[in-house]
């Protein structure tokens, strides 16, 4: 007999990307809680002369919606890329452009950089200046690559990502379920959201441990080995939809 799905899903994506995750999750049958390991803010934005750029590419779907409500202009650039098919569809979203003009890659590889890279490799030698949007803070290796490659590239950050300060209700809520030992499965979409999680449920009394003991939901590979290395047990990879968290699930 198969073992039940665990009841309790924790989602730590933040943004209307992890809301709408969560909710999702609910109607599936979870008990479904958001606990977003970051808030994320605006920041002041000047991409200069953006009809400069041959490539714009995006690095989350936080970047897609920031860098849309900022930057309405990107939509002149000829190429648009994703790193992966959450940041796709925000791009089609925000931008109101075809997802078949949006270079990312398939929806089974999970995305990421590294994933990307490959598909913009093929047409650099006819751009000479990418433009990439991005948090504050960040991984280098897609700018890195780029420019060894010889294409110019400028990153500019179009928001802030700043540690989640859960409310005593949500502290409340997890604590109970720890304490009632439900099964446990956490959602987490962002290396930089490890440690920051790590903190926050190591201050709610029992729980870190109950997460431990249940399952972790990685959606890249790289996130999934700061997970294990932090102590999660048990470490599944797949795509952060709510379609395949519910098949990882069961």
């Amino acid at each position: 007999m198969n073992d039940p799905a665990p009841r309790t899903v924790l989602v730590t994506r933040p943004g209307p990307g992890g809301d709408a995750l969560t909710q999702a999750l609910a109607a599936a049958g979870h008990d479904a809680l958001w606990w977003p390991a970051f808030e994320l803010a605006a920041v002041a934005v000047d991409a200069g002369e953006i009809a400069r750029y041959d490539v714009a590419i995006f690095v989350s779907p936080a970047a897609a919606r920031f860098a849309a409500a900022a930057l309405p202009g990107l939509r002149a650039i000829p190429a648009f890329a994703a790193v992966g098919p959450g940041t796709r569809a925000a791009l089609a979203d925000a931008f109101e452009r075809p997802l078949a003009r949006i270079i990312a890659p398939p929806d089974e590889s999970g995305g990421g950089s590294d994933e990307l890279y490959p598909l913009l490799a093929p047409q650099l030698r006819n751009w000479r200046r990418a433009l990439i949007l991005r948090a504050q803070e960040g991984r280098e290796e897609l700018a890195r690559n780029l420019g060894a490659a010889g294409v110019e590239v400028t990153q500019l950050a179009v928001y802030r990502r700043e540690p989640h300060r859960p409310g005593p209700a949500a502290e409340r809520a997890l604590a109970e379920r720890a304490a009632r030992g439900s099964n446990a499965a956490l959602v987490v979409t962002s290396s930089a959201a490890v440690g920051v999680l790590e903190a926050q449920f190591g201050a709610v009394a029992g729980v870190a441990a109950w997460l431990h003991r249940g399952i972790a939901i990685a959606s890249h590979e790289r996130i999934a080995a700061r997970l294990r290395a932090a102590g999660y047990r048990e470490v599944l990879c797949g795509s952060a939809d709510a379609g395949s968290i519910v098949a990882l699930l069961r």
